[in-house]
């Protein structure tokens, strides 16, 4: 089985994902320990703040991660 950061990878190299969604579809309990440690690898991780209903109805705001193009390289070199 792949590991949580190689999943959430391969889906930020597809598209844009909320925390909800990281959640749902990739079964991932804490997305942000996860981009933490994405981040911390070399990989440029955008995030902002999107409203979304939740299940009551009610408007909150969760983060959205995008995976920039560019990579810190020297990062990845030192992370490896």
């Amino acid at each position: 089985m792949r590991s949580q950061r190689a999943r959430l990878l391969a889906c930020l190299r597809r598209k844009a994902m909320t925390t909800g969604e990281i959640q749902n579809q990739l079964g991932i309990g804490r997305p942000a320990a996860r981009v933490l440690e994405l981040k911390e690898a070399g990989f440029n991780i955008e995030s902002e703040k999107v409203p979304v209903k939740n299940r009551l109805g009610q408007l909150v705001h969760v983060a959205k991660y995008k995976l920039a193009k560019k990579i810190n390289r020297q990062k990845m070199r030192r992370a490896a």
